[in-house]
């Protein structure tokens, strides 16, 4: 099973999939900033910025979104899923699309896409992706067990038979598309 998870900057996204491959054996080691940290610091440090490693580079992403997305444009070469389509060839789980035309071009290679609903938080203008484009929307709106339980239910609903017994109480939280 492969699950895209996505939702504005700060709403769970990686929390969740790092719960996902912690409880349910779901492949999962980089977001997609993660994955695209190297790239972008070599073309930031072209460009002049003063980084000193890709790290400090993926630190402070919220602070140069777009040259981030231009950098990830170019690295597609005009084919939206490139990124996506390395990520999942080793993970299950694929962490932080940000825009609604990479979505489209990755839409068929996750099983199910996961909309991490944070009421309250501030949207990040960059996250073009709302939860009516998703198949599923958690809501991220307790605390971090609160989530965890959702996303044990939205796991089961799923029919992927986890690794332990989980509370499931029931997929009521869940907004099914």
């Amino acid at each position: 099973m492969k699950i895209g998870i996505v939702g504005p900057g700060g709403s769970g996204k990686g929390t969740s999939s790092h719960y996902l491959a912690t409880k349910y054996g779901f492949k999962y080691s980089l977001s997609t900033s993660e994955y695209m940290a190297e790239v972008v610091f070599k073309e930031m440090q072209k460009a002049g910025f003063s980084y000193l490693t890709a790290i400090d580079c993926w630190r402070d992403r919220r602070n140069h979104r777009e040259f981030w997305f231009k950098v990830i444009d170019a690295y597609d070469r005009g084919d939206g899923s490139r990124v996506v389509r390395e990520i999942m060839e080793t993970q299950d789980i694929l962490d932080g699309l940000r825009r609604k035309r990479d979505l489209e071009a990755s839409r068929d290679l996750c099983d199910f896409w996961v909309y991490i609903d944070r009421p309250g938080y501030s949207e990040e203008a960059t996250n073009e992706i709302t939860p009516e484009m998703c198949d599923y929307t958690v809501k991220n709106d307790g605390t971090v067990a609160d989530l965890y339980d959702r996303l044990d239910d939205l796991i089961v609903y799923l029919g992927r038979p986890p690794k332990e017994p989980v509370n499931a109480t029931g997929i009521q939280d869940l907004s099914l598309a």
